[in-house]
């Protein structure tokens, strides 16, 4: 059974494997659903007041506390920092999930922490400093500024994911080669196959200024946040089947698992179990498409380390508003049905005829390559005619993790245009390899730079 996909979530991801956990071990959905109610009417509660009543269609607001409260010892200080000296707790993660049961559709977006906001009675700063009023802040900062409304709220901070993962007997995964990250304690020595116990698992989830060692010398992963996402990605999906796998093994360290998983997270007291399987039934898809994860598109903001809300971002917060439909997935389109253009936008000798080969060799119709109006564009562009946005999307899960997907009702003689940008690394001949940073019109601007030590490999 194979539960990985194109997820950013690293918070969701280890509460769907806790109940798709249960429902493997407890006999069935009726067994499944009383043993899971009973657990979580023990987790803690959050003091929320600011929900909006809940329909099958719900948004979720998904909280990463950056709290240090738990620690009490010389090892813990030299991790994590003290509460004293980090100064109360922020939201290290914001995402919010929209869930549609019937359309089995998905939707999560990333806020990044350092968007500039209006936050109630505290003015202008970053998002995630509204946390420090507590959850129902952070809720009227989104309604304020994004008119997004919040049905349910779920949160977890850096104690409860360690605990998690020791819960579970660590977490066993590959990295491509030694790393580190001497702000979060990381240290790898050796490439090849990990176990990760909450310590370590934990300074890798956390990992902003990551360094792997290659060619003699350690280098420093550029991409920052966009890396530490795709990290946290490789690993989560590690997470969840080895959770799988020890439960269906010993049910004991599976209760221990979903007894520390429900201790370490709080959520809103009108939450129950039917909520999360509707969150789960979406989110569980190992289809590209099921779920869409992607990042408030932003821009660089009027304050010095700041981000804002792009003009694209609209459309995102549209869609969390259900003021829209979700983008047609490509499920139905095979690729003899798409006619393809690649043009040349680096100027690179040959880079368009090369990739239109591979394409027809895919087995796409191709109409021809030539060089785009200009060079220098930074980021390929996937740009689709009237209609044929499911075709768009086909072709970019060919693209290794890159593309930004764009409308182009000029199109006459292609149902399809690739216009390779910098970032631009090749065409694979099977959909959905390395599709990672494939992002549309309404994703994040995200580095050229191919985010390290995010690799995906059974171990």
């Amino acid at each position: 059974m194979s539960l990985t996909s194109p997820a950013r979530a690293w918070v969701i991801r280890y509460l769907i494997a806790l109940f798709l956990v249960v429902s493997l071990t407890t006999g069935g959905v009726a067994g499944a659903y009383w043993f899971a109610e009973r657990k979580l009417a023990g987790a803690p509660t959050a003091q929320v007041t600011k929900l909006e009543a809940s329909g099958k269609v719900a948004n979720y607001l998904i909280v990463g506390s950056d709290s240090r409260d738990f620690v009490d010892d010389a090892a813990e200080l030299k991790a994590f920092g003290s509460e004293k000296k980090v100064g109360g707790q922020r939201a290290d993660v914001i995402m919010i999930a929209r869930v549609d049961p019937k359309t089995k559709k998905g939707l999560l977006v990333s806020i990044p922490r350092d968007t500039w906001v209006s936050i109630p009675d505290l003015g202008r700063n970053k998002i995630n400093a509204a946390y420090l009023k507590g959850p129902d802040r952070v809720i009227q900062t989104i309604k304020q500024n994004f008119d997004i409304p919040i049905n349910h709220y779920i949160e977890i901070n850096f104690e409860g994911f360690r605990n998690i993962v020791d819960a579970i007997g660590g977490v066993r995964m590959y990295v491509p080669s030694p790393a580190r990250d001497t702000v979060t304690g990381l240290s790898v020595k050796t490439a090849g196959c990990q176990t990760f116990g909450g310590v370590q698992a934990l300074a890798w989830a956390r990992s902003r200024a990551y360094q792997h060692f290659e060619s003699g010398r350690w280098k420093t992963d550029p991409t920052a946040d966009i890396g530490r996402i795709s990290r946290q990605q490789v690993f989560i999906g590690a997470l969840m089947q080895q959770a799988i796998r020890s439960g269906l093994r010993d049910p004991r360290k599976l209760n221990r698992f979903a007894n520390e998983t429900l201790k370490n997270i709080k959520r809103d007291e009108d939450l129950r179990v039917k909520d999360l399987l509707r969150l789960a039934s979406v989110f569980k898809s190992s289809q590209l498409g099921a779920v869409e994860m992607i990042a408030m598109p932003y821009q660089n903001g009027r304050v010095r380390g700041s981000l804002e809300p792009a003009p694209e971002a609209d459309a995102v917060f549209a869609r969390l508003r259900g003021d829209v439909l979700a983008p047609p997935d490509d499920a139905n389109v095979t690729p003899a049905e798409v006619k393809v253009r690649v043009l040349n936008g680096t100027g690179e000798a040959g880079q368009a005829v090369d990739a239109l080969a591979v394409l027809g060799e895919a087995g796409f119709t191709t109409v021809g390559s030539g060089d785009a109006s200009s060079y220098g564009a930074s980021q390929t562009q996937v740009r689709y005619g009237t209609g044929d946005e499911a075709k768009a999307r086909l072709i970019a899960r060919h693209l290794l993790g890159i593309g930004r997907i764009v409308a182009d009702p000029t199109l006459r003689d292609a149902d399809v245009v690739i216009v390779t940008g910098k970032d631009f690394r090749g065409i694979s001949r099977r959909a959905g390899e390395d599709v990672s940073g494939v992002t549309t019109t309404t994703a994040a601007k995200s580095s050229a730079a191919k985010p390290k030590g995010a690799k995906e490999q059974a171990c």
